[in-house]
């Protein structure tokens, strides 16, 4: 991270003279250097005027810098600036002219002319990237209400009436299908019969292939997909709820069931190291964020992490290091403008298959 002083090296004296503006300061150094040092300290060295002007910024100021805080400080700034707004570029003379600190057109702006976030390049996995960030001396400065939204959150659009008029009622079908195909990877010592597999496919909710991944994730199929006899019995001879609460226990806590790989048409074609545990449950902590009791449109969720959470699966924004295939079209599915097509399906998998089966 960066501290403050680091944060304005890149400011010229105009500049500085525009953050002391902001923060009613009085800044008396005769050039720029000792200017961005009388800044620093002056505005590192109140923590109650650094609260005051926190509590009397916008809610939604309030919120991007949760969101950073929420995030170690920093987001990818094309991240950021997409859900809070643009800085407008222009230099020094024209801002000297026009004076946008004093109009800002967006949260990002607000916050660049306070000097609260900062951009900069850093490492990441994909190599050097553009960031927003909190100087890191800032950070401990801000007030506690800031840290307490630490959780990702979600608005999207409610299904309309006509949208939710022909619901799916969940079941419990799976188990059934658990059942025959216990038996069916028994009779062929863990392969399935060309033509029970296409009778699988064609009629049941759950494709085989996943059911197969599923019930080894439980510790019901060894390495060769053959069914073990004592977890097998107690699987079968279990009540239906325990039975059914094994598989969602298995999914739901495994580190190894990756969820991306198994939508059908999503293949990787390269390297690809994901974190198949901690996606899961960035995605449910996603969920979880929206209003219970209340139909939603799934086009429209996706619309919105789109927009708000578009890093949920993919942290640190690293878009360009998973070589994935789309194999309907042959098509490669690297950088951001493919995330309804990777973060999407994900979703999409994630609300139609387990968590529904």
């Amino acid at each position: 991270m960066t501290t403050l002083l680091q944060s304005l090296q890149k400011h010229d004296l105009g500049h500085l003279h525009i953050l002391a503006e902001g923060w009613d300061i009085s800044l008396q150094a005769p050039d720029v250097r000792q200017g961005r040092k009388e800044l620093a300290k002056t505005l590192l060295g109140s923590k109650q005027q650094i609260e005051e002007m926190i509590q009397d910024l916008p809610a939604e100021s309030q919120s991007a810098l949760s969101d950073l805080l929420g995030q170690q400080g920093q987001i990818l700034w094309h991240l950021f600036t997409r859900r809070y707004g643009e800085v407008r570029e222009m230099g020094p003379g024209r801002r000297d002219r026009e004076k946008p600190y004093l109009s800002p057109t967006s949260t990002t702006e607000q916050l660049w002319y306070l000097g609260m976030i900062a951009r900069d390049f850093f490492d990441s996995p994909a190599g050097p990237q553009e960031y927003a960030y909190l100087p890191e001396d800032l950070i401990p400065l801000m007030p506690s209400f800031l840290h307490t939204s630490g959780a990702v959150t979600l608005l999207s659009r409610p299904a309309t009436p006509t949208e939710r008029a022909y619901p799916v009622p969940v079941n419990d079908q799976i188990l059934d299908h658990a059942t025959t195909l216990l038996a069916a990877l028994r009779m062929a010592g863990g392969e399935i019969f060309p033509e029970q597999l296409e009778t699988f496919r064609k009629y049941w909710s759950i494709p085989p292939e996943v059911l197969t991944a599923l019930l080894r994730t439980a510790g019901i199929l060894d390495e060769e997909h053959i069914p073990l006899p004592d977890q097998t019995r107690d699987f079968l001879e279990a009540p239906r709820p325990q039975s059914l609460a094994i598989l969602a226990s298995a999914w739901l806590n495994s580190p190894d069931f990756d969820d991306l790989a198994m939508i059908p048409h999503i293949s990787a074609a390269g390297e690809y190291t994901p974190d198949p545990l901690g996606m899961r449950q960035s995605a449910l902590e996603l969920l979880q964020t929206l209003p219970t009791d209340q139909w939603w449109r799934l086009p429209a969720l996706i619309s919105s992490v789109r927009t708000q959470q578009p890093n949920f699966l993919r942290p640190k924004g690293d878009y360009d290091t998973w070589y994935l295939k789309d194999l309907r079209n042959d098509q490669f599915l690297r950088g951001i403008e493919h995330l309804d097509q990777v973060e999407g399906e994900y979703l999409r998998f994630l609300l139609t298959g387990p968590m529904h089966w």
